[in-house]
Order: C-alpha cells, then structure tokens, then sequence
C-alpha cells in the first residue's frame, strides 16, 4: 500500500508525501527493488543525491543484471559530481546489453561529463541509431559534438531533440542558448 501510494504522489509531483510512503515501505520490505528504484527518483527529484545513490546501490546489489539499476546508479552518480563511478556504471550497463540505447546514451552522457567528447561521440551515434526519437539521445549526440567544436553539426541535432522533447528543461535551455543567443 505504501509503495503504491508514495509512486503514485511521486508521479503526481508529492515528493515529501512520496518519501514519507517509500520509506515506510522499505521498512516493511527493504529487498523491494521498485520501491528501492522509486526512493532513488524520489531523492533526485528532492535534490538529495547521495541519497537517491544509496537507493540505487540498493537496486544493482537486488538486480545486477539489469541495465536500469546500472544507468539510474550513473545518473545519481552524475548529480553528485562522481563522473568516474558514473562511467563505470554506464559501461557496465553496455556490457549487459550493447545494443540497448539508453544504456549507450548514459555512457555518452557520462563520457561528455567526464571531460571525454571524443570517446563519447561514437557511443553517442550508436544510441541514436539504436533510438533515432529520443529527445535525450539526440541532445547528447549534439552535446557531443559541441564539445568537440562541431557546432554546425550539433545545431540542427539541438533542433531537433526540442521538438523532441520540449518539455525537459535541459534540452530547452541548450535549445535556447544555442539557437537564440
């Protein structure tokens, strides 16, 4: 009751009534890897980093063969400033499926913030011929390319990943600073 309650507040944008129901239900079940993966979403989405990395470490220790686990792990790593362990979680989630985009996307991803664009760059391309409409794969193909100097490539791919995706906010904030500045 409490899992279901505290993913449907999460959805519903309730991040503290949400965290209050998860962490009652990881009290009655803490081996639950969907309140495990929700308390994580739940942390990012409070900012709480460090801890939306201890519910995924939860997550990759019940199911460590599943990319998800994996790629939720290298984003919370992103957001506290871990680019090494984020790259390291990335890459094991390509080993686990290499053909998967969004695995391929996250270590992109992870690549570009490790300061690593040119290694990023054909893991990049592979995400989006695996997932040609993701918005997010589309941008970090074009983040990629902007941090090797290949803005005229990256422009039409920034474009594109807006129509996308012109909800998520950091694709609209690339959008907008590269095509209105």
């Amino acid at each position: 009751l409490y899992r279901n309650r505290g993913i449907a507040r999460s959805e519903l944008g309730q991040y503290d009534g949400a965290l209050s129901d998860l962490t009652l239900a990881a009290r009655a079940a803490p081996d639950d890897t969907l309140t495990q993966i929700s308390l994580g979403v739940v942390y990012q989405a409070l900012d709480r980093g460090a801890e939306a990395v201890v519910a995924f470490d939860h997550v990759v220790r019940l199911e460590p063969d599943w990319i998800g686990a994996w790629i939720n792990r290298a984003g919370a790593f992103l957001d506290v400033g871990m680019t090494g362990p984020a790259v390291d979680d990335a890459r094991r989630a390509v080993e686990l499926d290499p053909a998967d985009g969004n695995a391929l996307n996250m270590l992109c991803w992870t690549l570009i913030q490790d300061d690593r664009a040119a290694t990023a760059l054909p893991l990049c391309e592979q995400a989006v011929a695996a997932e040609p409409d993701v918005g997010a794969i589309v941008h970090s193909h074009a983040a990629a390319l902007e941090a090797l100097g290949r803005m005229d490539e990256a422009l039409p791919l920034y474009r594109r990943a807006w129509q996308l995706s012109p909800d998520d906010p950091e694709i609209t904030e690339d959008y907008e600073r590269t095509h209105n500045p």
